[in-house]
């Protein structure tokens, strides 16, 4: 419940009043609350805070109920955030029993213990060589939790071939990692108290590799060089598990029917241009002078090719004489007559070229 308007809550980080209705009260007993965001709580009615200092913000906090509760059968206690957070959110609620016979009085001090091992531990991505892992706060028994270790080995090694990771949050990214592999992971707690119990053990398995499965970028016209060359340029290869090797380059002509005319390079269906190349361009001979081409490019890795990436085209050859698209420019020279000019093409190539000149009253 917002103590003030929500929207100017909001823009405060508070304060808001979180209220839990306890239907069975037992004093000593003990409430251990999970928020989304962070928060600091204070002002407790019905319990009592424990571990760490009132306005010390937090993900889990504990707290002790009292002789009674508050007035709607429960305890409230006020929770801020850091300015422009969302609303806090309640993930979790854990409780426990008051201490047996022969425990601490009620009044008595809470003695703070180490953080118990944390729940909810997944595998929200794996690769070939990293996984990404989430998991929900530990419970602190009094005194915040300052970091996790994340212990891992692979599944086929001795447990002391582990190694860890040390973490602030609740998620960490293990990399350097085999492809293809399962890897036993665990996660322990620390505080001021010392180390918590590990979490249960989760079984991780990366990527095992395999053909590159994404179709890299098509390849860019770049330049005709000449009447039968054309440059392109080409993307940087994508690296896999197994390292995406080598790139090659395929055409198709749109001009050419003939399949079988040994006088061109290119012909109506797909032809290996360039059988391996891994570097930034291309440059494409021997095509024909008069020809409209499409291209595109396959990576390929140890295990094979992935898909062909999208075609590009039509690119004509001699295509940096790109005049002709310009329109033509018109003056007037009587009531009656328009005198015409545009530019020609300078390239050898196209010699043979004839041109029509259409007209019609607006």
């Amino acid at each position: 419940e917002g103590e003030t308007p929500p929207e100017a809550a909001a823009a405060k980080g508070g304060p808001w009043r979180v209220r839990v209705r306890v239907h069975r009260w037992e004093p000593l007993a003990r409430l251990d609350l999970t928020f989304s965001p962070a928060m600091s709580l204070s002002g407790a009615d019905g319990a009592r805070l424990l571990g760490g200092a009132p306005g010390d913000a937090s993900s889990v906090h504990s707290l002790e109920l009292g002789p009674h509760p508050d007035s709607l059968h429960g305890i409230s206690v006020l929770a801020r955030a850091p300015p422009a957070a969302a609303p806090p959110q309640l993930i979790r609620l854990t409780c426990r029993p008051p201490p047996r016979a022969g425990g601490p009085e009620d009044g008595a001090k809470v003695v703070a213990g180490a953080p118990e091992p944390p729940e909810g531990l997944v595998v929200e991505t794996a690769s070939c060589n990293h996984v990404e892992l989430r998991w929900l706060p530990s419970v602190d028994n009094g005194l915040r939790v300052t970091r996790y270790s994340v212990i891992y080995r692979r599944e086929d090694s001795a447990p002391e071939d582990e190694d860890s990771l040390d973490v602030e949050t609740t998620g960490a990214t293990l990399g350097g990692l085999a492809g293809g592999t399962r890897y036993v992971i665990r996660v322990r707690p620390h505080n001021a108290k010392g180390a918590g119990q590990v979490s249960e053990s989760l079984v991780a398995l990366t990527d095992g590799g395999g053909a590159p499965l994404i179709a890299p970028v098509p390849p860019k016209p770049y330049r005709s060089l000449n009447c039968g060359q054309v440059a392109l340029e080409l993307p940087t290869l994508r690296a896999g598990c197994r390292g995406d090797g080598f790139l090659t380059v395929e055409g198709r002509s749109l001009v050419h029917a003939d399949a079988l005319d040994p006088g061109t390079r290119l012909k109506p269906h797909w032809t290996v241009l360039v059988g391996r190349t891994a570097g930034a361009s291309t440059v494409l001979s021997g095509l024909d002078a008069y020809d409209a081409a499409e291209f595109r490019i396959t990576a390929h890795n140890a295990d094979g090719p992935g898909p062909s990436s999208d075609i590009v085209g039509p690119l004509l050859t001699d295509s940096d004489q790109v005049v002709t698209l310009d329109p033509p420019r018109a003056l007037a020279t009587s009531s009656a007559s328009f005198a015409l000019t545009w530019d020609e093409l300078s390239g050898s190539c196209r010699g043979r070229m004839r041109w029509s000149v259409w007209v019609r009253r607006e």
